[in-house]
């Protein structure tokens, strides 16, 4: 079976690559792992002490089949915290059946990258790299790695302790030597020896159990696909104290705590709601044979989607009906919901500078799957509120959503905003523009098409993606559909939304002639320097010159068609267009339901068009979400000084008709910035005698 995967991986020929800075001293500082080796297949081997015990420790065994692609005499992978038994490292070449030990092991204690230094040189080929380890468990102040967790048993009060993985995004190689990069993927079969008192999960079925001496035992799970090392888990349980909650074939099990016995219901309706969901949206049941839940005190994190066993921190996934609010009920759905949809997503892991795929991915379809199941909720409604409204009012520095060249793990934090609160913007904003019909048609050839690349042995690999696999996959889809798509290309126009920093304003005017009414739009970029380096951005002292694909829809007072969201034109990057409107005394309001992620302003007279008809006439024939649309954009406008503050004040006297929460959430966050001006002299442009 090995072998079939060694000519699988051959056959495809991957090809990975070397990022690397220089330093002063002229010294070549290695930030990536080099190209020359991969793994393939990891078989680790893990003995669990007693959780009681201070620090515990474990100890572990990796047997690895990699490959080396060129002559060397150096093998580099991850280690953190780890205690290698240098002595016992071994390499087995298979072409030759001939072991090597290295002469040296080094270590750099910024990247984590250990090297083993070999005196003869290694030959391209199939290898298996032995390596013997040992690290501790730690208590829950670390970020990542193996750590314990206290709980208490509400039936005896007595207090107990577990452990768990967390190893999102570089914590794997805390916990066993490994190539921990995200593209780098391999099977896992997973072995753990522990005291008959616990219960071992991970991220597959339980295989068998070996009994072993002194009351140990070995839990052995089922190999695992293809998957990057962040993915895999490990949960250690004392069974007298944990209730589990399963479905009839137990492909869902949820387990917790006794004291937790009338809250976790909500996580298992959701589980039993999503799965299917999903099944039937992507057209491809779930890949894992089942999905644990576990809920654990003290968890680092909301949660974590490693790939069947999900982990949560309990006082986040938690729900009583008799107790929670509805708040409470809309969070722990968002997260049972996101962690669930990252099971689809899991094995088309995307490459390194792209992870915004992923994770946007997943909180964009939360948001869908659940505005699907609780209609009555307006999930994503609100979402356009909270997150796009506040992007373009507060954060007009939002960076790109592709990761700077170079980045290493430890810098993920700093892009949180983009990944799920950009990233999703511009998914919706694509469903929009291509349909709902269109996008699924294209989800479900982009899941196909990286589920499995086949060889000729049949055999599925999964594969690392980046955008231009989702852009392709969705023009293939809109090629054969009847939305109208000949003016432009998926690719040229969402690449100028992922790739640059900050996001557009369009500016619309009214052109008054004797021959002809008209409006134009035109462009700029929004985008707060904070210095005079730009990545993937031009920049002219100072200033953001970005430019982008923006997809132009609106409505007019004699037209007041909110519906339809698919643009009838595009602005395009350096580009003024006019469009004819008929009648001059409209109003007209851009971006239909706010698909776009960009800023509107208007001239003083459409402004005041906007607010008469608000204020006098049907308010409710405007959109609601437009609605929210113009009192944020407006609001915009005159923090900009681009206009003055006694329009926004006689615009928003209408909202003593408005009936709309959504609308109104849309202005919490604006009385709750105005009373702090209201003390200023910056309050002059919004204050009215």
């Amino acid at each position: 079976m090995r072998f079939l995967r060694l000519l699988l991986i051959i056959s495809f020929g991957i090809i990975l690559t070397i990022n690397t800075v220089i330093c002063s001293n002229d010294n070549l500082k290695i930030i990536r792992l080099p190209n020359n080796t991969i793994p393939f297949y990891y078989k680790i081997n893990l003995i669990i002490p007693y959780l009681e015990e201070i620090d515990p420790v474990f100890y572990g065994e990796s047997i690895i089949e990699i490959l080396i692609y060129y002559a060397t005499k150096n093998i580099s992978l991850h280690s953190r915290g780890l205690e290698i038994k240098e002595m016992e490292t071994t390499l087995f070449e298979h072409k030759s059946y001939t072991f090597f030990k290295p002469i040296k092991h080094s270590y750099d204690n910024v990247t984590n990258i250990l090297i083993l230094h070999f005196e003869n040189t290694l030959w391209p080929g199939a290898h298996t790299l032995n390596m013997k380890f040992s690290g501790i468990i730690f208590e829950t102040n670390l970020v990542r790695g193996f750590m314990k967790f206290p709980y208490t048993n509400e039936e005896d009060k007595k207090n107990g302790t577990m452990a768990a993985t967390y190893f999102e995004l570089n914590g794997a190689r805390e916990v066993f030597p490994c190539w921990d990069e995200p593209e780098l993927k391999a099977i896992f079969d997973i072995h753990v020896m522990h005291h008959q008192k616990y219960l071992v999960l991970s991220n597959g079925k339980m295989k068998e159990q070996v009994m072993g001496k002194d009351d140990m035992i070995q839990t052995r799970f089922a190999s695992t696909p293809q998957m990057s090392t962040y993915l895999v888990a490990i949960v250690v349980i004392p069974k007298c104290d944990f209730y589990h909650r399963s479905n009839y074939n137990q492909t869902i099990n949820v387990w917790y705590s006794s004291s937790l016995l009338s809250k976790v219901t909500f996580i298992y309706n959701i589980a039993e709601k999503v799965i299917p969901f999903m099944t039937q949206y992507t057209n491809r049941s779930q890949e894992v044979q089942k999905i644990d839940h576990v809920l654990i005190s003290n968890f680092p994190v909301v949660g974590m989607e490693n790939w069947g066993l999900i982990t949560y921190n309990e006082f986040d996934a938690i729900y009583n009906d008799n107790k929670h609010s509805i708040y409470e009920k809309i969070k722990v759905a968002n997260i049972v919901t996101f962690e669930l949809v990252h099971q689809w997503f899991n094995l088309v892991t995307p490459t390194w500078s792209y992870l915004w795929l992923k994770e946007g991915f997943a909180t964009f379809l939360e948001l869908y799957i659940i505005a699907k199941i609780f209609e009555d909720w307006r999930i994503m409604d609100l979402f356009v509120i909270w997150t796009l409204q506040t992007c373009r009012i507060d954060v007009g520095s939002l960076n790109s959503v592709t990761l700077i060249p170079n980045s290493t793990f430890d810098d993920m934090s700093q892009y949180s905003m983009e990944f799920y609160g950009k990233a999703p913007v511009l998914l919706r904003m694509l469903h929009h523009i291509v349909t709902d019909k269109v996008f699924q048609k294209g989800l479900i050839t982009y899941l196909a098409n990286h589920y499995y690349n086949v060889s000729f042995f049949k055999i599925s690999q999964y594969s690392s993606t980046t955008p231009d696999d989702l852009w392709i996959a969705i023009q293939s889809a809109l090629d054969v559909s009847d939305v109208p798509n000949s003016h432009y290309r998926i690719k040229e126009v969402m690449d100028t939304w992922i790739n640059q920093n900050g996001y557009p304003e369009v500016d619309v005017r009214w052109i008054y002639n004797e021959d002809n009414n008209a409006i134009s739009l035109s462009q700029k970029c929004i985008y707060k320097q904070k210095s005079n380096e730009c990545f993937n951005n031009t920049c002219i002292n100072n200033t953001c010159t970005n430019k982008w694909w923006i997809p132009i829809t609106f409505a007019t007072r004699s037209n007041p068609n909110f519906s339809s969201t698919v643009p009838t034109i595009f602005l395009r990057p350096d580009e003024i267009i006019s469009y004819y409107i008929p009648n001059p005394e409209d109003w007209i309001i851009v971006n239909i339901q706010q698909i776009g992620y960009y800023r509107v302003t208007y001239d003083i007279s459409n402004w005041k068009k906007i607010s008469y008809y608000l204020n006098f006439e049907n308010y409710t024939n405007i959109h609601f979400l437009n609605r929210a649309q113009v009192i944020s954009d407006l609001f915009a406008s005159v923090l900009n000084e681009q206009i003055n503050g006694s329009v926004f004040v006689s615009l928003i006297k209408y909202l003593s008709r408005e009936e709309d929460i959504v609308v109104w959430h849309s202005m919490f966050p604006i009385i709750q910035r105005l009373w702090k001006y209201f003390f200023l002299p910056e309050a002059a442009p919004i204050k009215v005698d």
